[in-house]
């Protein structure tokens, strides 16, 4: 995928995935989980490899500080796309 949607397909998949993120953190923040306490050096450091090798590298997980392919497993998008499933406007 580039850095910009190439056609409306992916650009309604994204947008579509972007929402369902933003919906499951408001239901956790609702809910009164304010998240893990993470530093802003450690947050800077996961920005900036995420930023210099994408997904196709290793990213940090910020949870415990390891390494972790930036692929992932999947598990955060599949609990994104089944909590805010039938929430469409």
């Amino acid at each position: 995928m580039a850095d910009v949607p190439l056609d409306v397909t992916d650009s309604l998949t994204l947008i579509g995935l972007i929402r369902a993120l933003v919906v499951t953190a408001l239901g956790a923040v609702r809910r009164g989980d304010r998240g893990l306490p993470v530093p802003g050096e450690v947050l800077r450091a996961a920005y900036w490899r995420a930023a210099r090798y994408g997904l196709q590298g290793e990213i940090l997980d910020v949870r415990d500080g390891t390494l972790v392919p930036g692929r992932g497993d999947g598990r955060a998008a599949h609990r994104a796309r089944t909590r805010g499933a039938g929430r469409g406007r």
